[in-house]
C-alpha cells in the first residue's frame, strides 16, 4: 500500500519537472553555486541562504545550502534536476510518516495520513518551489528524529541510550536545515505526555528528563554557532505594528490557515493579511475559538484517543512559530504547513476511522479517503501547471493582492524574461511604489530600462544601487556591463574593476576585457581574457556564451558594429560555434 501512495504522489508531481526557475531560485542557485566560486565547507556557515543577493532577512541554512552544492554539479542550470530532488525528498516524508503514525495509530491511519499528505495541494510551494527545500529537509529530519525517539521509549539499557542520542544529533542536525525544528522537543513532551507506557506521564517524563535537557543544550549550541555567524536567531519581518496587535493578527492567520487547508481552491506564493484593528473581527474571533476548541478537544482526548489528541497538540504546536507572533518576512506562507499539517492530517484521519468504526463503515471511510486523495491530486498536478507559466502565474497573484510588492517584483521578473520590457518596467515600478526599500527591484528595474534603451535613467538606478550596497558585486557587474553597452568604456572600468575585487568571476573578467579591446589597450584585454579562462578552465562553451550574450545585448541597443564585435570574440573561445556564425551571417545580410 505505501508503494502505491508513493507511486501516486510521485505521478502528481510528475508534471512539475519542466517547471522553470523563479525569482529565488535564480539567485540561491544560479547565482549561489556557480562553479568558480569555490565554495568551502566553512562558507556554508558563513553566507546566507541569498549569500549573493541583498536580504532584508537573515536565512542561516548551512545544511540547505549543502544539498544545493551537491545537487549543481549534477544539475547545472536545469531546474528539473533540483525539482527532482525535492519530489524524492518529499517521497521520503511520505514514508516517514507512515512509519511513525504505523507505530503510534496502526497500518490503516498510517497509510490514508500519509495518502492525503502526500497530494495536499498546499504543498506544491514547498516541493515544486525549489527555494523552499528547507522545509522538505527539516521535515524529514523531524521525522526521523521522532522515529528514533520512538524507538528509545520501547527500548531500556544500552539501546535506549543509542536511540535517544540518535534522536538528538538528527534534531541538532535539522537546525541547520531550518529552525523551525525547534519545535520538535515539545512534539516529544506531547508524546510522552499522550503515550506514558502505562506508567504515571510524570514519571515517564522524569526518566527522560536528562533528554529533554540534552534538546535545550543541543539549541544552545545551535544558538550559539548561528549568532558567532553574525545571523540573529528572528527574522526580520520588514513592517512593524504594536505589539497588542500582534495576537488578533496571528488569530486571524491561524483561521487563514486552517481555511486553506480545508478548501485549498485558492492558492498564492503572495498574500495580504491586513492586521486586524482589535480582537472583535470575525476572523480573530473565530481564530480564537477554534484554537480554545482544538486545545480543549486534545485535553478531552488524552486518554481515549490518543492519536487524535497527539495530532492536534502536533499541529497546534508546529503553527505557532508561522503565525506571526514573532513577524516574519510575509504574513502566510504555503510552505510553512509542510511540517504541521502532519499533525492535522493524522488527527483528522484518526477521527474518521473512529466514526466508521462506531457506525461499521470502515470500507466506507476508506473509499471516501480514495475519491478525496483523487480530488486532491488534481488539484495538485493542475497547481503544478500552473507555475510552468510563471508570467499567467504572477498576473493572477497581483490581481488577487495588488497591495503584495513582492508579487509585482516578481511579475516584473517574469515578463522581463519573456522580452516584454515595457511591462516588466511597470511592474517593477508598482512593486517599488508599495515598498521603495528594495535594492534588488530598483536594480532589476535598472536592467530592463537599459536593454529599453532608457539609458540615462538606468544608469541613475545603476549608481544609486551601488552607493546604496557598496558591498554587493553584482550591483557592480550591472553597472559595469550598463556602461559598456552604452559605449562608456573608461567609465564602465571602474565597476567592473570594483565587483572582481569583491568577489571574482569570469563574466566579469571578459566583460573588462571587451572594454579594454575598446580602448584598444590589447595587453590588458588578453590579461583579462587569460583571468577569465583560469577561473573557469575547459569551458569554452561558457566563456562564449559571455560574448554572445553581450552581442544580443548591443544588436537589442541598435549597434550592430559592436554586436558583431562580441560574435567574432566568441568565435574566438569556440570555433565551431553554428550559433554564432548564424549570428555573424544574418548581420552581414
Amino acid at each position: 500500500m505505501l508503494a502505491a501512495v508513493l507511486l501516486a504522489t510521485a505521478l502528481a508531481y510528475a508534471n512539475s519537472l519542466r517547471n522553470p526557475f523563479t525569482t529565488d531560485d535564480r539567485h540561491i542557485i544560479l547565482k549561489n553555486f556557480q562553479p568558480w566560486q569555490n565554495w568551502t565547507l566553512g562558507d556554508l556557515f558563513t553566507r546566507s541562504l541569498f549569500s549573493t543577493s541583498p536580504s532584508e532577512s537573515s536565512y542561516f541554512r548551512p545544511l540547505t545550502l549543502l544539498t544545493f552544492a551537491l545537487n549543481y554539479p549534477l544539475a547545472g542550470p536545469n531546474p528539473s534536476g533540483y525539482r527532482a530532488v525535492n519530489i524524492g525528498i518529499h517521497l521520503l516524508v511520505v514514508a516517514l510518516i507512515a512509519l511513525l503514525a504505523a507505530q503510534l495509530v496502526g497500518r490503516w491511519v498510517a497509510i490514508f495520513s500519509a495518502l492525503l499528505y502526500a497530494l495536499h495541494p498546499v504543498h506544491v510551494q514547498a516541493v515544486s518551489y525549489i527555494s523552499s527545500r528547507s522545509d522538505l529537509l527539516y521535515t524529514a529530519l523531524a521525522l526521523l528524529c521522532l522515529l528514533l525517539w520512538i524507538k528509545g521509549s520501547h527500548s531500556q539499557g544500552t539501546r535506549k541510550n543509542l536511540y535517544c542520542s540518535s534522536a538528538l544529533c538528527v534534531f541538532f542536525l535539522g537546525l541547520f536545515a531550518k529552525e523551525n525544528i525547534v519545535v520538535i522537543p515539545a512534539i516529544v513532551l506531547a508524546m510522552d505526555f499522550i503515550w506514558d507506557g502505562g506508567a504515571s506521564w510524570r514519571s515517564k517524563m522524569k526518566s527522560n528528563i536528562g533528554w529533554y535537557v540534552g534538546f535545550a543544550a543541543l539549541f544552545s549550541v545551535y544558538f550559539l554557532i548561528r549568532l558567532g555567524a553574525g545571523f540573529p536567531l528572528s527574522m526580520e519581518g520588514g513592517r512593524e505594528f504594536a505589539l497588542g496587535l500582534r495576537i488578533p493578527f496571528a488569530l486571524r492567520i491561524f483561521t487563514l490557515y486552517v481555511g486553506l487547508i480545508l478548501y485549498p481552491a485558492h492558492l498564492s506564493l503572495f498574500r495580504v493579511v491586513p492586521v486586524p484593528e482589535g480582537f472583535f473581527e470575525w476572523q480573530v474571533i473565530f481564530g480564537a475559538l477554534l484554537l480554545i476548541g482544538m486545545l480543549a478537544a486534545a485535553w478531552y482526548l488524552r486518554q481515549s484517543h490518543k492519536e487524535i489528541s497527539f495530532g492536534l497538540l502536533w499541529y497546534l504546536v508546529s503553527a505557532a512559530p508561522i503565525v506571526n507572533l514573532t513577524l516574519l518576512n510575509a504574513p502566510m506562507m504555503e510552505h510553512w504547513l509542510y511540517f504541521p499539517l502532519i499533525g492535522l492530517t493524522l488527527a483528522l484521519v484518526s477521527a474518521v476511522r473512529t466514526i466508521a468504526e462506531k457506525v461499521g463503515e470502515v470500507r466506507g471511510a476508506a473509499l471516501g479517503f480514495i475519491f478525496l486523495a483523487l480530488l486532491l491530486s488534481a488539484r495538485t498536478i493542475s497547481r503544478n501547471a500552473e507555475w510552468g507559466d510563471l508570467t499567467r502565474l504572477f498576473s493572477r497573484d497581483v490581481s488577487h493582492y495588488p497591495g503584495n510588492w513582492r508579487a509585482w517584483s516578481w511579475l516584473g521578473d517574469a515578463l522581463k524574461t519573456e522580452g516584454r520590457l515595457n511591462e516588466a518596467i511597470r511592474a517593477y515600478r508598482n512593486s517599488l511604489s508599495l515598498n521603495p526599500k528594495q535594492a534588488p527591484t530598483w536594480v532589476a528595474l535598472a536592467e530592463a530600462l537599459s536593454v529599453a534603451g532608457h539609458d540615462d535613467e538606468a544608469e541613475r538606478i545603476f549608481a544609486a544601487a551601488v552607493v546604496a550596497r557598496p558591498r554587493e558585486p553584482w550591483f557592480w557587474y550591472l553597472l559595469g556591463i550598463h556602461r559598456l553597452k552604452v559605449g562608456q568604456y573608461q567609465k564602465a572600468i571602474e565597476p567592473l574593476e570594483k565587483s572582481i575585487e569583491l568577489q571574482s568571476s569570469p563574466m566579469a573578467y571578459h566583460a573588462l576585457a571587451s572594454t579594454y579591446l575598446r580602448l584598444g589597450q590589447k595587453e590588458k584585454a588578453e590579461e583579462a581574457f587569460h583571468k577569465a579562462i583560469l577561473m573557469y578552465p575547459g569551458q569554452s562553451k561558457f566563456h562564449s556564451g559571455v560574448h554572445i550574450d553581450l552581442g544580443k545585448l548591443y544588436l537589442r541597443q541598435g549597434k550592430p558594429k559592436e554586436a558583431r564585435e562580441e560574435w567574432q570574440i566568441a568565435l574566438r573561445f569556440e570555433p565551431n560555434n553554428a550559433k554564432t556564425r548564424e549570428l555573424l551571417a544574418k548581420q552581414a545580410k
